[in-house]
C-alpha cells in the first residue's frame, strides 16, 4: 500500500515556471515563474505543507525536485528528500489561517541533500556556459505518508496546500492550493491513505 501511495502522490507535483499549473493568483505565479532554480540557495528552501491533521510524514515522504530541460533533448531531473524542520510557529504567521482540522508541516533539505543539489546546479551551469540552452524547474511532491487514525469515510474534501519559501525570511509562495486528497486517491485507484503503524 505504501508503494501505491507513493505512486499516486507524485501526481500532486507542481512545477515552478509553468504558471498554468498554479491557480493561486497572477502575482504569485509570476514570482514563481521568475524564480531561477540555478541561482537559488537550496539550503534556504522551505516547503510548508498544509494538510489534514491526521497526515503523518517522515523524512523522504515529501520531495523537492530540480530539473533541467536542454533544448531539443530529454529533460534531466533529480529528486531530493525533504525532512521535517522546526519553526512551525513562524510559518503559521506567514500563511493564511488554518481551517479546522488542518496542520502545517515545515520541510527543508538535509545538509547532504543540499550538497547534492549544489552539485546538480553546477553541472547545469557548466552546460549553459558551454553554450547549450535550456530551462530549469523546481517541483514539490509527496512520496509517502500515513494516516494516524481511521481514514474518514464521510466523503468530505481533504484539502492540501503546498507553499514554497525560496529564501530565508522571504515570502511563502503558493504552489498549489485546495487540492482534494480524495481526488488524488481516486485517480490512483485507491480509497484511503494507509493507516500508520507503530513503526511508521
Amino acid at each position: 500500500m505504501k508503494k501505491a501511495f507513493a505512486t499516486l502522490a507524485l501526481i500532486t507535483s507542481a512545477i515552478v515556471g509553468l504558471p498554468s499549473c498554479m491557480p493561486s493568483g497572477i502575482s504569485s505565479a509570476a514570482k514563481l515563474a521568475a524564480l531561477s532554480p540555478l541561482d537559488a540557495d537550496p539550503g534556504q528552501f522551505r516547503v510548508a505543507l498544509v494538510a489534514p491533521a491526521a497526515l503523518r510524514l517522515k523524512a523522504g515522504d515529501a520531495r523537492l525536485g530540480f530539473g533541467w530541460a536542454e533544448t531539443g533533448k530529454l529533460a534531466s531531473s533529480k529528486i531530493y528528500d525533504l525532512e521535517i524542520v522546526p519553526g512551525t510557529a513562524a510559518v503559521l504567521q506567514s500563511l493564511p489561517p488554518l481551517q479546522s482540522g488542518q496542520q502545517v508541516i515545515a520541510l527543508g533539505l538535509a545538509p547532504r541533500e543540499v550538497e547534492a543539489v549544489l552539485k546538480f546546479q553546477q553541472e547545469v551551469r557548466d552546460v549553459k556556459q558551454a553554450g547549450r540552452r535550456g530551462s530549469g524547474n523546481i517541483s514539490v511532491s509527496l512520496a509517502g505518508g500515513c494516516w494516524s487514525e481511521p481514514f474518514p469515510a464521510d466523503g468530505k474534501p481533504l484539502p492540501l496546500d503546498i507553499w514554497l519559501q525560496p529564501s530565508a525570511g522571504g515570502e511563502y509562495l503558493p504552489i498549489m492550493r485546495g487540492v482534494d486528497l480524495r481526488a488524488i486517491l481516486k485517480k490512483a485507484g485507491l480509497t484511503a491513505v494507509p493507516q500508520c503503524t507503530t513503526a511508521s
